[in-house]
């Protein structure tokens, strides 16, 4: 069995989830999720029980066999370590943490019994099975009346989503440190390019802080603000909505990453901040698709 660690929000857990999928299909062998992290700490939930997925839940037993494989590499050398990272088949490995950001070339070889750890932020991973993960990212209940009005104005209209990431982006000084935020002037840059390439654009405004939103991003064109599934605990709507739109703006943040990713449009055009993190030396080369035009 296949069994990834997932950790984060809705964004994070759904570049596991897919990693998982395609090694699951790889391996023709059941996905299971290890969803501990959940029930250690209280500021992120598990979110992917709004979708129609493929998986199971892995029992603390089948947790536990794995992760006192890792518990005995955390205690060797270095030395030995490496060894086993560089030389020891992924065949043969029992459990397997992400080392860079960028995509890692040799996980095609895995173990059909292996446990993942990482954030595996990268469209290589997946990409060839994209069909699968629509149809799998689907809403499970029906789209409430004011979701499906706004998918419908959305159809209508040269539609185009804004995420703007606050949040704990802003109020965590750690994690302000290591993320960063969107500026303002990336969000014009952003918009400017759209008003001179759209004809009629309609912009569509997603944040987890409305309010500064609405007081800060001034858009001389239509504009709806997205303000009830934040509010009721609906992140995931918002997800569906941006998909839905025909072209996206996101900000350095992978729950809009997926929103953009989503989106079936064959002409949609997506952009993306240059500079994803604050913190240094973090290679991002695998992260933003080579269609999606970085400002």
């Amino acid at each position: 069995m296949i069994v990834i660690k997932l950790m984060g929000g809705l964004g994070n857990q759904m570049f596991q989830y897919s990693f998982g999928r395609k090694i699951s299909i790889l391996k023709d062998i059941n996905l299971k999720l290890d969803i501990s992290f959940f029930k250690e700490q209280k500021l992120r939930k598990f979110e992917l029980n709004n979708f129609k997925l493929n998986f199971e839940i892995a029992s603390r037993k089948e947790i536990d066999e794995f992760k006192n494989v890792s518990r005995l590499i955390h205690f060797i050398p270095d030395k030995v370590k490496i060894f086993i990272e560089n030389y020891i088949p992924l065949k043969f490995r029992k459990y397997l943490k992400e080392r860079n950001f960028f995509l890692e070339k040799k996980v095609s070889g895995l173990s059909a019994n292996v446990y993942l750890e990482g954030f595996w932020q990268s469209e290589k991973y997946f990409r060839d099975i994209r069909n699968i993960l629509i149809e799998d990212f689907s809403p499970l209940l029906p789209i409430d009346e004011y979701n499906r009005k706004y998918i419908e104005l959305i159809s209508d209209v040269d539609s185009i989503s804004v995420h703007i990431r606050r949040g704990d982006y802003v109020l965590n000084p750690e994690t302000l440190n290591y993320h960063g935020i969107c500026d303002i002037k990336y969000y014009d840059s952003a918009i400017s390019y759209f008003l001179k390439n759209v004809k009629r654009p309609h912009f569509f405004i997603f944040s987890d802080d409305i309010e500064w939103a609405k007081k800060n991003i001034i858009i001389n064109s239509p504009v709806k603000y997205i303000e009830n599934n934040y509010s009721n605990n609906k992140n995931y709507m918002d997800l569906i909505l941006m998909k839905n739109c025909k072209h996206n703006i996101i900000a350095n943040s992978s729950f809009s990453w997926w929103g953009a990713w989503l989106n079936t449009n064959p002409d949609k055009i997506v952009t993306a901040p240059k500079k994803w993190f604050n913190a240094p030396n973090i290679d991002t080369k695998d992260l933003i698709p080579e269609s999606w035009i970085k400002i």
